[in-house]
């Protein structure tokens, strides 16, 4: 990973988040709307420094029909362009999460593929679970590896469920184009995903 002058300074922000992301998609598609960038190239959001600004990029989106969510981010990078710095909002009680952020976000500026969101995140996140490990061999002890595994299947057993609901919706938006079904068949597939997260929960 670069060895730069990244995370070597620190900054202490006074709000949980140091940017927004607002992702949209047509509201009966999983299929999420892509902003262009010079140098980002095309990705699946568009954020934002400033919460407010955020928000009103989401109202006026759900104006035109989109469901909209608007997502705090603890950390962000500028892909190398700068030297991007600690911040207080990447902070947690557990020493290994915060060294998967940086394990994370010090991938993208090792290597990002331009309008590829899913490979850069995937890659990101590749890493950051290779890193921690070796990390936590180096200079953690057994409970530490163990916390760190737990927190990473619990996770993974959430993004499952997200993506069982997104394979539901993207064939039932396939299959269906009656707007009141198609209305019915989005609430009970939330519905289910809910009823399954409790279930995980417990």
């Amino acid at each position: 990973l670069p060895d730069n002058g990244s995370y070597k300074t620190y900054v202490s922000l006074e709000r949980p988040y140091p940017v927004w992301n607002v992702i949209a998609a047509e509201r009966y598609s999983v299929k999420p709307k892509q902003w262009c960038f010079l140098f980002t190239g095309c990705i699946s959001y568009r954020g934002y420094f400033d919460k407010q600004q955020a928000l009103a990029l989401a109202a006026e989106l759900k104006q035109q029909g989109y469901d909209v969510y608007v997502a705090g981010v603890t950390a962000y990078s500028t892909i190398g362009w700068f030297d991007d710095p600690l911040l207080s909002t990447m902070l947690y009680d557990d020493e290994a999460r915060l060294a998967g952020i940086l394990f994370h976000e010090l991938a993208h500026q090792k290597l990002y593929i331009e309008n590829d969101s899913s490979f850069n995140e995937a890659f990101a996140t590749a890493v950051e679970l290779e890193g921690v490990r070796r990390w936590l061999e180096r200079y953690g002890n057994q409970q530490e590896i163990q916390n760190y595994r737990r927190h990473k299947q619990r996770q993974k057993q959430f993004q499952h469920l997200l993506a069982q609901t997104h394979e539901a919706l993207k064939q039932a938006y396939a299959g269906e184009k009656e707007p009141q079904r198609l209305e019915e068949l989005k609430r009970e597939s939330f519905a289910e995903l809910q009823r399954q997260y409790a279930e995980l929960k417990k």
